[in-house]
């Protein structure tokens, strides 16, 4: 009897899930294109979505310039690009201190933590201030 009644739920489900199928599609359906219809204006060129990026206070503010090297400072050549102004050999491990001009890793960072200043501008700056340049 048991055994009976649960082959009939079954064939009674079997029976019925392309109803069930073709219900859900009702309302799955209409929700499905008024996302793909949401997403295709969220993402048009007209889209005030398109406004958030930008700033209400106008465009974004330049870096700094360049400080200008010292007269006693280590010379830079502007012509060797990617080339360190402390070894001389191409950058390894690029890195920034806070003046802008960028030095291997180790160069940089022997060199402030013996003089406690930029090589170029001879301004102050400390190890911790070293800034890793993804290149």
């Amino acid at each position: 009897m048991r055994k009976f009644s649960l082959v009939s739920r079954l064939g009674r489900l079997v029976s019925t899930a392309p109803r069930l199928l073709l219900e859900s599609l009702r309302l799955f359906l209409p929700t499905a294109i008024f996302f793909i219809k949401f997403l295709e204006w969220w993402y048009s060129p007209s889209s005030p979505a398109r406004k958030l990026n930008t700033s209400p206070l106008g465009p974004a503010i330049p870096p700094p310039r360049m400080l200008s090297p010292h007269p006693q400072g280590v010379k830079i050549d502007r012509q060797a690009y990617g080339m360190c102004p402390l070894c001389r050999k191409q950058i390894n491990n690029a890195t920034a201190l806070p003046s802008g001009y960028v030095f291997c890793y180790r160069c940089a960072y022997d060199y402030v933590g013996r003089q406690g200043k930029c090589p170029v501008t001879l301004l102050p700056a400390r190890t911790w201030q070293l800034r890793k340049v993804l290149v």
